[in-house]
């Protein structure tokens, strides 16, 4: 009998195909560890099964401020993902997810985020502190490069 019991809490504890160890970080701060299949690409979520409690949730860009999918780090902003290829002082992303005319609920009531500008797989520049977000592609570039490196007195 314990053999048993055993043996069904290791299968229930055993994530399914596609699912990859992380960690997702809540806009209260709380630190959920687990597995996650990410659906970045088709509808801005992902699925997080929590080792802790062993639920399963869906979570979009807007329920959570960052997260990890085994070494790769992305971060959550209005509502889109997007994986950071470099950090200094300001942080270079590639936007993974494109969460426009996608609702968000406020109890019942249905609100439609905009998202972030831009489609899936451009980069961009990321101010954290003064929580600037540019697009950076052939036309802006000219723009953002000196905008972004060289401080204006």
């Amino acid at each position: 009998m314990i053999l048993l019991c055993l043996v069904t809490l290791r299968l229930q504890a055993q994530p399914g195909k596609h699912f990859h160890p992380g960690h997702v970080l809540l806009p209260d701060s709380t630190v959920g560890t687990g597995y996650i299949r990410d659906y970045m690409r088709d509808n801005a979520s992902i699925v997080f099964l929590d080792t802790r409690t062993g639920k399963k949730r869906t979570l979009t860009g807007a329920q959570l401020l960052s997260l990890d999918i085994d070494t790769t780090h992305y971060i959550c902003l209005k509502g889109d993902f997007f994986k950071i290829i470099a950090t200094s002082d300001l942080l270079f992303l590639q936007k993974t997810s494109d969460a426009s005319g996608k609702p968000a609920y406020n109890g019942t009531e249905p609100i439609f985020v905009n998202g972030t500008e831009g489609r899936v797989n451009d980069c961009f520049l990321y101010d954290p502190k003064k929580q600037n977000l540019q697009l950076v592609n052939t036309r802006t570039i000219a723009h953002v490069i000196p905008t972004a490196f060289f401080k204006q007195k």
